[in-house]
């Protein structure tokens, strides 16, 4: 009989990784997958049937024969995302359906896809749609003239709402058109709108003037502004209170007005308005609002009000905040005095630790088990003389918490007592709850029971990859290859966020063969796909290659986006050129992609390439374009980049200042946020300066406070 050994050394998880996800590939026989001579027809996309073929050979001829849609039928017309996808070359097609074909489903649909190209050479189209006999279509009509901001359209936009005969939905989108294309002169009519409570006006007009009032906020003057928030948080609509409330902590406005119209809306029964007026109170740290925030504190029932009271408090200067807090914990109502002791570890101040320390001694144990969970978020070393006597708790709550808040407290040094007394222990939420904060710790004893945990189901793929991503230890990267193949087969939306956190690890030669042959898995999703051929793509990894160029037939234009991304970082000169095309000519959706995918090439010729056509993207192009060049070239002159994404902010066109903040706020910019926070000191208008602290809590880490209701750019 021949003795079994059990493989040892660090190859052997990647052996125990390969018997594990092999099976689940099809049509792989060998590591290194079929030759690339193969792979042009293995990624051949499978053939359609039925309605689904007649869709796409509709969709093939939109780019050659303008008169495609004229005649085509609501069940042959093509998928609205397949449509915007192919950019500028359907918009001949496109404008003729519209102008042609009877059928009004169609027709609306086309305009759809209008608005969503946003492109200016088929405003004359939207334009005489408005006129159409269908009121579906000339919503749709009024919607795409204000995505593309045509401020020509002003008085054609006027003249639906003031139609007599028009329906509710046409009036509502022209309203909110006017902020959309930059309509100035409309702002005292948008006023009158907004003030007017006792005519036939629903609410949902009234809040459509406040948007288009709040996108022109960059050119409207202060006493306009102003007028604005008051107005909206004059009235009990819980809509148009929280969004003035929101807008108020945006503009820090300190005028008496608007604080007295906030304080008047501490009391709203609905919850989102008043935590929202807390919050802008605080915002603004006006001192003479501290006393109707301080006897609020003393009425406040839920975690989230007193949380935002305290913290608004704080900002004013309020330095009667810790005891208001410290009294509430001797409220006769447990649920009060758990919230209280949950605020004071929120609030950070090591002040809190006396009181606290009394609560430990609170007769109910959910009171106990916050108090322990918020001395442990304060940090202090002071507080462990108060939480290890009760690591001999009976009660297992208890005891378990007081070890997570020591090990905080420690940074990890309770890591043993944690894999030693709960790691193992019978109870599943025991185990889980372990094993989370050994991997926050990045301690490799936390990997084999969360990997189990996710194979049974019970923690999820985000989970699973936000915990182990971090670890530095090669011993987390079989695991998540793992995780990931067999989402792969289930089809799983946490597949994507597993390989981002495989992409963060530096991967061996086993790694990487075994991605590649993820790639001949049978019925692949396309979001699943991209994903992979974006991180081989990065790794530069050559044995694939023919698959790259397999993929460029596929019928996705984003899988063969990323495909011609991994040809481009491997010296290609077609991947490069593809990405440029898709840059300067692609729907706005994909223009996103391509300058994501730019400005991460690193191979060092085609950058040099690159640097040289987006400068050539600059110029002679559409703002949506400029945009996504904008923030591809910060990847090489980032002050530059910043300067014309910041600038474009207050550009007329609401599109194209959602484009310019969604490239703003994009994490890849975290490195030049010091560029930002330069332009902010130098900013003077209370508009433009509250969109900038918008943009600098999104992108510095640990800053973002998530506040309900927060109101679009």
């Amino acid at each position: 009989m021949i003795k079994q050994t059990r493989p040892t050394g660090p190859w052997s998880l990647v052996a125990l990784l390969a018997a594990t996800a092999l099976p689940l590939v099809i049509g792989a026989v060998v590591w290194g997958g079929p030759s690339p001579r193969d792979q042009h027809a293995l990624w051949k996309d499978p053939p359609l049937k039925g309605l689904a073929a007649k869709r796409q050979r509709v969709l093939e001829k939109i780019t050659g024969d303008p008169s495609v849609l004229v005649n085509v039928s609501y069940e042959h017309l093509p998928a609205t995302h397949d449509m915007t996808l192919l950019g500028k070359a359907a918009l001949p097609a496109l404008e003729r359906g519209l102008t042609h074909n009877v059928k009004p489903a169609v027709r609306q649909r086309i305009a759809w896809v209008l608005t969503d190209l946003a492109d200016h050479h088929s405003r004359h189209v939207l334009r005489a749609a408005l006129k159409d006999w269908n009121s579906t279509v000339r919503r749709q009509a009024v919607q795409g003239l204000g995505a593309m901001g045509d401020g020509g359209a002003e008085r054609l936009l006027w003249q639906r709402y003031d139609d007599p005969e028009e329906t509710d939905g046409v009036k509502i989108a022209a309203v909110k058109a006017m902020g959309r294309i930059g309509a100035l002169k409309s702002a005292p009519r948008l006023l009158k709108i907004l003030a007017d409570k006792k005519s036939k006006l629903s609410s949902d007009t009234r809040a459509a003037a406040l948007q288009a009032l709040w996108d022109l906020r960059l050119r409207l003057g202060t006493k306009h502004l102003r007028r604005t928030l008051t107005l909206a948080l004059a009235g009990d609509d819980a809509y148009l209170n929280t969004f003035a409330a929101a807008g108020a902590a945006e503009l820090r406005d300190n005028s008496p007005a608007v604080r007295r119209a906030l304080i008047n809306r501490l009391r709203h029964p609905n919850a989102n308005v008043r935590n929202l007026a807390v919050y802008a109170l605080g915002e603004i740290g006006h001192k003479g609002s501290s006393g109707a925030l301080r006897k609020r504190l003393s009425s406040a029932r839920s975690a989230r009000l007193l949380n935002n009271i305290a913290f608004a408090l704080r900002k004013m200067g309020d330095t009667r905040v810790m005891s208001l807090l410290g009294g509430l914990l001797a409220h006769r109502l447990a649920i009060i005095r758990l919230n209280a002791a949950y605020v004071l570890g929120d609030i950070g101040d090591p002040a809190a630790i006396p009181l606290l320390a009394k609560a430990l001694r609170d007769p109910s144990d959910f009171v106990r088990a916050s108090a322990i969970n918020a001395l442990g978020r304060l940090g202090s070393r002071t507080a462990e003389v108060h939480l290890k006597p009760l690591l001999t708790s009976g009660q297992l709550s208890l005891r378990m918490e007081a070890i997570f808040a020591l090990n905080r407290i420690t940074q990890g040094g309770y890591n043993d007592l944690i894999a030693k007394e709960l790691l193992f222990h019978k109870l599943r939420t025991v185990r889980r709850a372990a094993a989370l904060e050994l991997a926050r710790r990045k301690d490799t004893r936390a990997i084999q029971p969360l990997l189990f945990c996710h194979a049974k189901g019970r923690c999820s793929s985000q989970t699973l990859a936000r915990s182990l991503e971090n670890m530095k230890s090669w011993r987390a990267t079989p695991p998540l290859l793992v995780a990931y193949s067999r989402q792969i087969s289930g089809y799983s939306s946490g597949a994507t966020r597993l390989l981002r956190a495989v992409g963060k690890r530096k991967l061996k030669p086993g790694h990487r063969e075994l991605l590649r042959s993820l790639l001949t898995v049978g019925k692949w999703k396309p979001t699943q796909r991209r994903p992979l051929l974006r991180l081989l793509g990065r790794l530069q990894d050559r044995s694939a290659r023919g698959a790259y160029w397999g993929f460029l037939g596929s019928r996705d234009r984003l899988t063969r986006l990323n495909a011609a991304y991994a040809l481009a970082n491997q010296g290609y000169d077609h991947g490069r050129t593809a990405l440029v095309n898709a840059l300067t000519q692609a729907a706005p959706r994909v223009k996103r992609g391509a300058a994501d995918l730019l400005r991460s090439l690193t191979h060092t010729k085609t950058r040099v390439t690159v640097h040289a056509d987006l400068k050539k993207a600059l110029k002679g192009h559409g703002p949506i374009t400029r945009l996504a060049a904008a923030y591809a070239l910060t990847a090489w002159d980032a002050q530059a980049g910043v300067k014309i994404l910041i600038e474009s902010l207050t550009h007329t066109s609401r599109r194209v200042r959602h484009e310019a903040a969604y490239y703003l706020m994009r994490p890849e910019m975290r490195p030049h946020r010091a560029l930002v926070a330069k332009f902010l000191v130098s900013e003077k208008r209370p508009a433009m300066r509250g969109t900038l602290r918008r943009i600098l809590r999104q992108i510095t880490p640990g800053t973002l406070k998530k506040v309900s209701g927060w109101v679009t750019l």
